[in-house]
């Protein structure tokens, strides 16, 4: 889409429409359409301020914003996290990526005494049933609350 603006016309702050964007008049002649817009001031200040960050013309601002379309009740919603790692940019998949690792990582830990004092009794059991020989000997059977409590505060950041 293509689009030529050749001025945009904004309406004084005392006319204020209820809806953020409303089409006051269109005419449609052959394969063009011209159209009288009118803004809420706050959508337009947000338009603007949006317009400042991605340092972009009103008028392109504008065209992308019909390309696109706008709301008809101007609402607010939270973003998942997923929505807020794809606003990041390019490496936007690296930092959700990142953000699982770490959900992972914190789930872990947090069930570490709990898992290692699970898998101690199981062993225990394995070795009364089995014989101490069918028992395998792991890295984490020598670690006491002390190992435990250093790899929380490695991986949770607590305040």
């Amino acid at each position: 889409m293509s689009a030529f603006w050749r001025k945009v016309v904004r309406k004084p702050r005392t006319m204020v429409a209820s809806k953020p964007v409303t089409v006051e008049d269109k005419v449609v002649d052959k394969d063009r359409v011209s159209l009288d817009i009118s803004f809420g001031m706050e959508f337009w200040e947000r338009l603007e301020d949006f317009l400042k960050k991605k340092q972009l013309e009103t008028s392109e601002g504008i065209a992308l914003l019909l390309e696109w379309g706008a709301p008809e009740v101007d609402t607010v919603r939270h973003l998942t996290m997923a929505e807020k790692c794809g606003i990041a940019g390019p490496y936007s998949s690296l930092h959700f990526k990142l953000y699982e690792c770490f959900q992972d990582t914190r789930a872990m830990t947090i069930g570490l005494s709990v898992h290692l004092d699970e898998n101690r009794r199981l062993k225990r059991k394995l070795a009364e049933l089995k014989g101490v020989e069918a028992v395998p000997q792991d890295a984490w059977d020598s670690w006491d609350n002390k190992t435990i409590m250093e790899y929380l505060n490695k991986y949770l950041f607590m305040r």
